[in-house]
């Protein structure tokens, strides 16, 4: 009589390659939507492709009951939802991230549409002549004391730092303009129609910089995301078969 045994049963390598690749995609889709100009334009698209991963988890979660109540292994599908939940949220927030310390302000700069949160002035003149409307003021961060007229914001003393980049976000211009009417009653000057910059050697360096960080910074999140996930696909292997010899 001949006997035929069957092989231990190991995980497939279909569900292997599907845990590696699927949640790695999912990532990057999320993480590019989050992290580029759909953000921008369109930030209700990119949160809906968020969603989308969402669902995309809880449609292996549902898979895993199915699979479940049918009285089969429904570990893959487990480890499915829980990797794609973890992508989902993951490049959600490092691409919302990215978005807000890097793309944004390359964006808002591009399309002139916001104004970058500094808190001093100081008027932009040329030689001791006195102005009727002094409208080009200065800005920067943390610059300067309040009590006396000492603005050292950035390169203040590069005499080659002849150019300036506009100021581009709304909801501090209220702040700026308060200092200038503080700077009109403290040293009865008229600033009527005040445009606030921040003085630079190089400020397109300084805009095309911004979008540089932003391009290098969704690559390291892709591969630090697919060597993680390839870590839980072979723990989850591991685990698995692991499971399936002590049945």
């Amino acid at each position: 009589q001949q006997l035929h045994t069957r092989p231990a049963q190991a995980p497939e390598l279909v569900a292997i390659f599907v845990n590696v690749l699927t949640p790695w995609l999912v990532f990057s889709g999320i993480f590019a939507a989050m992290s580029c100009s759909v953000h921008y334009k369109m930030a209700g698209v990119a949160w809906a492709i968020v969603g989308v991963g969402i669902i995309l988890a809880g449609v292996a979660g549902f898979l895993a009951n199915r699979t479940r109540l049918r009285e089969r292994d429904p570990m893959w599908y487990i480890f499915a939802a829980l990797a794609l939940l973890i992508a989902t949220v993951a490049a959600a927030v490092l691409g919302d991230m990215n978005f807000s310390y890097n793309m944004q302000t390359f964006y808002d700069i591009e399309n002139l549409n916001s104004y970058p949160a500094l808190y001093c002035v100081a008027p932009i003149v040329y030689g001791q002549e006195q102005l009727a409307s002094y409208d080009f003021w200065a800005v920067g961060v943390n610059c300067c004391s309040g009590a006396t007229s000492d603005f050292r914001y950035g390169v203040y003393d590069n005499p080659h730092a002849r150019s300036g980049l506009r100021l581009l976000r709304d909801d501090q211009r209220s702040v700026f303009r308060l200092a200038v009417q503080q700077a009109e009653a403290a040293y009865n000057m008229k600033a009527a129609h005040p445009l606030f910059f921040y003085r630079m050697q190089d400020p397109v360096a300084e805009i095309m910089q911004c979008k540089n960080d932003g391009f290098r910074y969704y690559p390291r999140g892709l591969f630090t995301h697919f060597v993680f996930n390839r870590l839980c696909v072979a723990c989850a292997v591991f685990g698995f078969s692991k499971l399936s010899n002590d049945l």
